[in-house]
């Protein structure tokens, strides 16, 4: 098995997100537990979807507060 073959890529889905799109993809190969509780994730997501999102949660925020 070559090192392509035995990294593994996961997608996370924020729980809270009702359309369920995929909010990071982690790449288990490059995942370390450096020392302790510190912990170092490789991780990517689509920049503009991401973003996207945010400013929806922002203004559903904003719109709960009153603001």
């Amino acid at each position: 098995m070559n090192e392509l073959e035995s990294t593994a890529v996961v997608d996370w889905l924020h729980p809270a997100a009702s359309h369920a799109r995929r909010i990071a993809s982690i790449c288990g190969g490059a995942t370390l537990v450096i020392s302790g509780n510190i912990v170092k994730i490789l991780a990517w997501y689509d920049n503009e979807w991401g973003f996207s999102n945010r400013l929806v949660d922002l203004a559903i925020f904003m719109d709960k507060k009153g603001l």
